[in-house]
């Protein structure tokens, strides 16, 4: 089945407002493993800027990257958050407002309507784009709105995106298998079910034994029923069918397009090609396994020096050159 970019944008809003503060509950690996490299990024790119800096985050959500960043902000800077999600938005503004404005930074909060960014052509100077493309279908028009706002010698900054080189590594992706089953037994299982096509009928039997599992239910029944009031959709999604939307280029969380994932030079040539890279990397060769314990930790380590480029997600840093 496709979907219209109306459509995605839309479950994606609807899924974000219902989900809200649950999302860090449910992704804790973005408090633990992402708050070290956005302090990275805080203080090589941002810390020592010279001059205001106009910043704009897209994707918002519950606030992560604007509190990772903000300590490196400074009087007469501006950051603005955007998202599809108004209750995300609402969110964020009660987190910070009053932290900004001690700081003398201007604040803004703008809600992300018809795939346009509303600022004005070359207004920013600085983009951030955390965990965010994968939700995105129409990823031409997205550029073409970043590369419209961005100003001269703009800064891009997207983290924590599935990489498509892992999943053309045969030998990287054998080997997740394989540590999954040792060191992840739980995720082998489900990923073995979502093969054979029965995930759905066991998860609606194992709902009964599991609080995280009645939780996210509770989620999918709710956004079904704002959609079903909305008109879009006529029966109830089930759980992979709203992930596969929701997580559109995501193929470790079972996107539509679960082959694909991003590649950092194909985002170069084709969508940002007036743009050099000024900083990459890439890590978990071996996914959600290798923050386990030490064992997988020193092997994650290990396939990361064997295989640089191919981890199973990147973070990278784009500067604008004409």
């Amino acid at each position: 089945m496709e979907y219209t970019d109306f459509f995605v944008t839309r479950v994606n809003e609807v899924y974000h407002d219902v989900e809200g503060d649950r999302y860090e509950q449910r992704h804790p690996e973005i408090l633990v493993d992402e708050i070290k490299r956005w302090k990275l990024l805080g203080e090589q790119f941002i810390k020592n800027n010279p001059r205001p800096l106009t910043l704009l985050d897209i994707g918002t959500g519950t606030g992560f990257v604007p509190l990772q960043i903000v300590e490196y902000l400074r009087k007469g800077d501006t950051l603005t958050c955007s998202d599809v999600s108004q209750v995300m938005l609402d969110a964020v503004r009660e987190k910070l407002s009053g932290l900004l404005m001690r700081l003398g930074v201007t604040e803004s909060y703008i809600k992300l309507d018809n795939g346009r960014i509303p600022m004005s052509d070359g207004s920013v100077d600085m983009l951030t784009v955390n965990s965010v493309l994968h939700h995105i279908q129409d990823l031409d028009n997205f550029f073409s709105e970043v590369n419209r706002v961005m100003g001269k010698d703009g800064i891009v900054i997207i983290t924590h995106e599935p990489n498509a080189l892992f999943y053309a590594n045969t030998k990287l992706w054998l080997n997740y298998r394989i540590c999954s089953f040792f060191f992840n037994p739980k995720q082998f299982i489900i990923d073995f079910l979502m093969r054979k096509g029965i995930f759905e009928w066991v998860r609606g039997w194992y709902y009964r034994f599991s609080r995280e599992v009645r939780d996210y239910n509770e989620v999918i029944s709710e956004v079904n029923y704002r959609l079903k009031k909305d008109g879009l959709i006529e029966r109830d999604l089930t759980a992979s069918e709203m992930t596969e939307i929701v997580d559109i280029h995501s193929p470790g969380a079972g996107g539509k397009y679960a082959s694909r994932g991003f590649s950092v030079y194909h985002l170069q040539s084709n969508l940002l090609k007036d743009y050099k890279i000024l900083w990459e990397e890439t890590y978990d060769h071996i996914l959600t396994t290798s923050t386990s314990n030490f064992l997988t930790c020193k092997y994650d380590q290990w396939l990361n020096k064997r295989f640089p480029k191919d981890g199973s997600h990147f973070s990278v840093v784009f500067k604008k050159i004409c």
